[in-house]
């Protein structure tokens, strides 16, 4: 059983090289059935195409043309040079030809075609391909839409296989760690961030079991190192997929070094405030809305006498009468002061006179 017609005589017609009903199961499976001459001059020529073409890329058959080089003009323009190439090396070599190439349809809408056509040299000289593309557009939009998301993702991306080795990373990962993506793949992932025990796992296997050792799941932080040798702290998240039986981790981390460097600005700001405030010769008291003292420093605490172990928990209108207080409604609104004069009960005799801000 042959799937297309014989080869007509050149310069002869002949019936599609398809029965119908082949023909609608290509349809249905968005498959475009061609046959291809290339003349023994070189020339390049499509005499039939399936009718579903016009559905595909909103011409009709007749309406193909070529270029002066052979090329379909449907393909695009950056695609064309290499389909040529691999026509001819298929003509040249008789082994099939795979094509895969962008078409631009009657309305100006790139479509993504891929398919192989097998060669035969005929007594002629002359070389027939029959072939079939597939409408491969969805697959290919999605796979674009897919890698763009991936190399604008702030995080970095790894796939891991089950033996520790990268197959697959992300941009940001390139631009963390220094490496080329193709560099990446096949690296196992011990020699960019610190594991369990410190250990690179060499490309070796390892049952699944020493994997949740290797790389413990769940979030992290971790030292990580770049192509130039230098470290840099890293949060990571490893999660676990299964597909087809087989374990893949998804590693998903991030560069803190800013972080860590305001975390540390923060604790040198936070640790001289508390020094200042320890050293103030002012008393400084925090206290709740209701008066409750929080926080007081040890000019405060001399302030207040020895009367008390500790002022946390002792409401400050202990020392301070209430009538000295502003009413609610004359309280000023956040970010701005008031001032009053009190004489607080402390309860040693002595007149005492604060002057609270």
């Amino acid at each position: 059983m042959t799937l297309f017609s014989p080869i007509p005589k050149e310069g002869g017609e002949s019936d599609p090289p398809l029965a119908p009903v082949t023909l609608r199961i290509l349809a249905d499976m968005e498959c475009i059935a061609w046959r291809r001459e290339m003349a023994v001059d070189g020339s390049v020529s499509y005499p039939w195409f399936s009718d579903n073409v016009e559905t595909i890329l909103g011409l009709p058959p007749e309406r193909f043309t070529v270029n002066s080089k052979g090329a379909l003009t449907v393909i695009h323009w950056a695609d064309r040079d290499s389909h040529l190439a691999s026509l001819h090396r298929s003509a040249a070599t008789q082994e099939p030809c795979h094509e895969d190439f962008r078409a631009i349809t009657a309305a100006g809408e790139t479509r993504w075609l891929r398919g192989s056509a097998y060669p035969r040299r005929l007594e002629d000289g002359r070389t027939i391909w029959d072939g079939m593309w597939q409408d491969n557009t969805q697959r290919m939009r999605a796979e674009a839409q897919h890698q763009m998301l991936m190399d604008h993702a702030a995080d970095c991306i790894f796939i891991i296989s089950g033996n520790a080795c990268i197959t697959w990373s992300n941009a940001a990962t390139e631009r963390n760690f220094g490496y080329l993506a193709d560099e990446l793949i096949g690296r196992c992932i011990g020699d960019l961030v610190e594991l369990p025990g410190n250990t690179s796992c060499n490309n070796q296997p390892h049952a699944e079991a020493d994997d949740d050792a290797c790389l413990p799941r769940g979030s992290r932080e971790v030292n990580a190192k770049r192509q130039d040798g230098t470290t840099f702290p890293f949060e990571m998240t490893i999660s676990e997929v299964r597909n087809d039986g087989k374990l893949s981790l998804i590693v998903i981390g991030r560069d803190i070094s800013r972080r860590r460097t305001a975390e540390r600005l923060l604790a040198e700001s936070e640790q001289r405030l508390r020094v200042t405030f320890a050293a103030a010769s002012l008393g400084i008291v925090v206290v709740a809305l209701d008066g409750t003292i929080q926080f007081y420093n040890p000019a405060f605490e001399a302030m207040a006498g020895d009367g008390y172990d500790s002022l946390l928990g002792i409401n400050l209108f202990t020392f301070v009468p209430n009538d000295v207080m502003p009413p609610p409604s004359h309280i000023p609104p956040p970010g701005m002061s008031f001032c009053v004069l009190c004489e607080p009960y402390l309860g040693d005799g002595d007149d005492h006179h604060w002057r609270l801000t």
